[in-house]
């Protein structure tokens, strides 16, 4: 490869990463280069790295001036994604990645409960693929459980942990960090896991909870992995019975409220029918205003009591 497209293809990471992810990549070619154009490559880098910095670097700014609101789980998760932006901004110089957590962290903060990521957001190796898929779904299982209000600190360390790990595999070339977020994970992860185990009446029902957007019924994309496990929870237990229970905030006349709870229940209703789930296994209902999963003042715009919940019994 030529010194040009070199050059090129190292700023093009640098746009989207960090200076550090640049240079990585020119170590990475193996190929030698004159000094003067080595000071070049280099100081090119260093000037569209500046750009990125600055894009990523209101976000992080951003985020660290935010007071979070929101139920403890949430705050909690902001606090974890703040500490993960500033990082990478100012300690990896990785400012593709500091704005990816500053953006997941600013939703949290806003009262937002933010998913994981998914795996195949990432570039990550075939042979890692399975691992994180895994993890994935240790993770998804523990906060079908309620885990996100039953343990929130531990909930928000085990979902960033993931997402770091998830993050440095894709990078692949620190080894020390994977194995950090990674060995992170999986010891959070186990310790929610165990509670759990340890006093299941805790969690009470099996529950799966879908979060909708202000005053919509429909159901986002980021909600499928939990139909799809309810769905499969539900397929492997012939006797179960599934109510599933719609809520509103506060914002907005009681009486509409109520019936757009009802609205958000028949809609996960049909999306678990379309999922193999029969209609005769499941109820419907709506509580409206009256079971706030966060308690909020009459009025207020709460993206957690926004929310459908499919309980199992």
């Amino acid at each position: 490869m030529g010194i040009s497209s070199l050059i090129f293809s190292a700023l093009n990471d640098i746009g989207s990463a960090g200076v550090s992810k640049g240079i990585h990549y020119l170590q990475k070619s193996g190929t030698t280069m004159k000094l003067k154009n080595t000071i070049g490559a280099f100081a090119a880098i260093a000037i569209l790295g500046g750009c990125a910095a600055a894009t990523s670097l209101n976000d992080v700014e951003r985020l660290n001036d935010t007071a979070a609101v929101g139920s403890e789980f949430t705050r909690a998760l902001a606090t974890e994604y703040r500490e993960l932006a500033n990082f990478e901004q100012f300690e990896m110089f990785d400012y593709r990645d500091a704005q990816y957590h500053a953006a997941k962290g600013l939703m949290a903060a806003s009262g937002e409960v933010v998913a994981p990521a998914e795996v195949s957001e990432r570039h990550i190796d075939a042979a890692s693929v399975g691992e994180l898929e895994a993890a994935r779904g240790r993770l998804m299982s523990v906060f079908n459980r309620d885990s996100r209000n039953l343990f929130p600190t531990e909930s928000a360390v085990a979902q960033t942990r993931f997402d770091c790990w998830l993050e440095q595999q894709e990078e692949g070339f620190q080894l020390d960090h994977i194995r950090a977020c990674r060995e992170e994970f999986a010891a959070a992860i186990a310790a929610i896991e165990d509670k759990l185990n340890a006093n299941p009446t805790a969690a009470g029902a099996e529950r799966f909870i879908v979060f909708f957007g202000f005053d919509s019924v429909e159901i986002p994309a980021s909600a499928a992995s939990i139909l799809a496990n309810a769905a499969r929870t539900i397929a492997a237990d012939d006797g179960v019975v599934v109510d599933i229970v719609g809520h509103a905030d506060t914002s907005g006349a009681r009486a509409y409220n109520q019936a757009l709870s009802e609205r958000r229940a028949a809609a996960v209703q049909q999306a678990l029918s379309s999922r193999g789930v029969t209609v005769d296994q499941m109820t419907t209902s709506g509580r409206g205003e009256r079971a706030l999963l966060i308690e909020t003042a009459d009025g207020v715009r709460e993206p957690s009591n926004r929310r459908a919940e499919i309980i199992l019994r």
